[in-house]
């Protein structure tokens, strides 16, 4: 992990937290766990397809997970991003070869991307960082939408997880992929008490979290002091006292 720098934004879509909610109710997805993986692993698509990473180096499936602290070879959530998986049947994602190498943005201009296929074929093979000719990636639709319209372009409905936050989660064994999909509930949560009532301070049980994240309460628990001690969230209460509701605060 501490060769990815991840230092950019992505917009990550609200509904993926409704999204999730139901897939697991439905028996979609298979465990509360994997919504931590989900999520994440569709951050860092977005990024790498944002930013262009594909064209500095070959990003995997394996790289992926073991970028989220997984086996490269782990097999259990392959279910969710392999091609005609959950997410490509969902609408999430697409299987692909080609991609972005290069973005540009110049000022008052939106983001554009030169794509492997705006190659010939001899300098394909040159800007190729994959070690086959017909490489499949992740395309993250949500982020690309519809002629350019997607969360890339337009990020309405959405909270804006930065790459510090990512690599933070990610150094820290008390964290993680829980620490990353728990602080983007939080962050949603902060920027709607933002545009409803103008503050930045906001109230949340446990009880809450648990009902969203379908986590025990000793999980909730232990993730938010994590992120307590990592210094990426503000957590108090007005009245000391078990049960009483929380008030964050994100940093």
């Amino acid at each position: 992990m501490a060769e990815q720098h991840f230092e950019r934004p992505v917009a990550m879509p609200n509904k993926i937290y409704a999204d999730m909610k139901q897939w697991l109710d439905e028996g979609e997805l298979k465990s509360p766990q994997h919504q931590e993986f989900l999520y994440c692993f569709y951050w860092v698509i977005a990024y790498l397809w944002g930013f262009a990473k594909y064209g500095e180096k070959g990003f995997t499936m394996s790289d992926i997970k073991q970028i989220l602290g997984y086996n490269p070879n782990e097999k259990r959530v392959n279910y969710i991003i392999k091609q005609d998986g959950l997410l490509d049947q969902k609408g999430y994602t697409d299987t692909v070869n080609d991609y972005p190498v290069l973005w540009h943005m110049k000022d008052g201009e939106d983001i554009s991307f030169t794509m492997l296929s705006d190659y010939d074929e001899l300098d394909r093979e040159l800007v190729n960082k994959f070690k086959t000719p017909k490489p499949f990636v992740k395309a993250p639709l949500l982020s690309i939408g519809e002629d350019n319209d997607g969360l890339y372009w337009n990020a309405e409905n959405s909270h804006i997880v930065r790459g510090e936050i990512v690599v933070a989660c990610m150094a820290n064994e008390k964290l993680k992929c829980a620490g990353i999909y728990l602080y983007g509930i939080l962050l949603m949560m902060r920027d709607k008490n933002l545009h409803f009532h103008d503050t930045d301070e906001f109230q949340c049980s446990n009880s809450t979290l648990e009902k969203l994240t379908r986590w025990s309460n000793q999980k909730v628990i232990k993730v938010v002091k994590g992120l307590v001690e990592a210094d990426l969230i503000e957590k108090n209460q007005k009245v000391k006292k078990k049960g009483e509701v929380n008030v964050y605060k994100i940093k």
